[in-house]
C-alpha cells in the first residue's frame, strides 16, 4: 500500500493514519497528526479524522453554502454578460461533443481527474485485496488445522474400531472356550449318574415309596431284583414323589433301562392295589440339576413348536423336529435358541 500524499511504501502492520472521507492511508509525517496523539484518540474520534485536503474541501463547501445564504447582491451587467458567456460555451462544449466533434474540452482536467479517480480506485481496490488475501491466508491456515484435526480424529477412529473387532474376536472364542468348559463339567457331572435311574410321578399318598419301586423295577425287568442290587433315594414334591434309584453297575441299569423303552409308561394300578388305577408312574434316566432344568425348558419349546420327539439317551438331550430329520443335541442353554 502507498501514502495518498507522498506515494512511499506504508508498514504492513497498519501502522499509519486512515482517512474516512476519502478513504486515503497516510504517514504520521504526511500529516499534521503525530502517531501518538492519533494511537491517543478514541475509536469515534478515529473514525471522523479527515486529512488535510478534504477538511479544506469542507471548509470551502461551508463557505460556500454561507455565502449562497447570505443576502444576494446585484449582479454587475458585466458579471451576467460573463455568467450568460460562460452558460453559452458549456452547452455549445456539451453540443460539440455529442455530435461527436474531435474538439477537445479541458483535456488536461479531464486526464488528471481521470488519474486522481483512478489512483483512488486502485488505492481502495488494493486496500479490500490485502484484506482479503490475509482472511484468506486465515482461513486458510484453520481449513489446514482441521483437516489436519479431521485426519487426527479418523486415525483413532480406525484404531477404535481395530480394537473392537479384536475384542469382539476375543469375546467369541471366550464364549466358545466357556461353553466347552461349561459342557465338559456338565458330561462329568453326569457321568456320576451314569448307573442312576429316575422313578417319578409317584402319588403323596403312597406310604411305602420303597415298595412301589420294588414292583415297578419287578414290572420292566420281568423278575425281582434284589434290593441289596440298588439304593434309593426319595425327592418329596409339592404333588408327587420322586425316586432315585442307584444300581451297582452302568450294566444292570443299561439293562433296565432297555426294557422300560418296550413299555414307557407303567401305570399305579400295574404294581399296588389302588383305586387310581390308570395313575401312570414314568421311567427315566437320572440328570443332574442343569441336564434336568434343560430338559423341562426344552419340552416346553417342543410343545410350543409341535416338533416330533425329544428323549434321552446315556445321559444325552436329543431332539427330532420332524420324523425323518436327523437328531440335534442339546448341551447347553445357548442350544435352546437353535430350536
Amino acid at each position: 500500500m502507498e501514502c495518498s500524499d507522498c506515494n512511499g511504501k506504508l508498514p504492513k502492520n497498519g501502522n499509519y493514519v486512515h482517512c474516512n472521507a476519502c478513504e486515503g492511508d497516510y504517514h504520521y509525517n504526511c500529516t499534521t497528526l503525530s502517531e501518538r496523539s492519533y494511537k491517543t484518540m478514541s475509536g469515534p474520534k478515529k473514525m471522523a479524522w479527515k486529512c488535510h485536503e478534504c477538511r479544506k474541501y469542507k471548509s470551502s463547501q461551508e463557505s460556500t453554502m454561507r455565502m449562497r445564504s447570505s443576502t444576494p447582491r446585484k449582479k454587475s451587467e458585466s458579471e451576467e454578460y460573463s455568467e450568460n458567456e460562460s452558460f453559452t460555451t458549456v452547452i455549445e462544449t456539451g453540443d460539440r461533443m455529442s455530435r461527436g466533434n474531435d474538439e477537445k474540452v479541458s483535456d488536461k482536467s479531464m486526464e488528471k481527474l481521470f488519474d486522481q479517480f483512478e489512483s483512488k480506485l486502485w488505492k481502495k481496490m488494493s486496500k479490500k485485496l490485502t484484506d482479503i488475501e490475509e482472511f484468506m491466508s486465515f482461513a486458510s491456515g484453520k481449513i489446514d488445522d482441521f483437516t489436519k484435526y479431521m485426519k487426527e480424529i479418523q486415525k483413532k477412529l480406525v484404531a477404535m474400531e481395530v480394537e473392537q473387532e479384536k475384542m469382539r474376536q476375543e469375546n467369541m472364542e471366550l464364549k466358545s472356550k466357556f461353553k466347552s468348559l461349561e459342557v465338559g463339567v456338565n458330561e462329568n457331572a453326569q457321568m456320576f449318574n451314569r448307573n442312576k435311574m429316575e422313578i417319578s410321578n409317584i402319588p403323596t399318598t403312597v406310604t411305602n415309596v420303597n415298595e412301589v419301586v420294588a414292583k415297578v423295577l419287578e414290572k420292566v425287568n420281568g423278575e425281582k431284583i434284589e434290593e441289596k442290587c440298588y439304593d434309593i433315594e426319595v425327592r418329596k414334591y409339592e404333588n408327587q414323589v420322586n425316586a432315585i434309584v442307584q444300581f451297582e453297575s452302568v450294566v444292570q441299569r443299561d439293562k433296565i433301562v432297555k426294557k422300560k423303552r418296550a413299555e414307557r409308561t407303567i401305570k399305579l394300578g400295574d404294581v399296588m392295589n389302588t383305586t387310581d388305577d390308570n395313575h401312570n408312574i414314568y421311567i427315566n434316566e437320572s440328570l443332574t440339576p442343569y441336564y434336568a432344568k434343560l430338559y423341562a425348558e426344552a419340552k416346553k419349546i417342543k410343545r410350543e413348536k409341535n416338533y416330533a420327539f425329544i428323549w434321552i439317551r446315556d445321559g444325552k438331550i436329543l431332539l427330532k423336529k420332524t420324523e425323518q430329520s436327523r437328531p440335534m443335541r442339546l448341551m447347553a442353554m445357548e442350544d435352546l435358541g437353535k430350536m
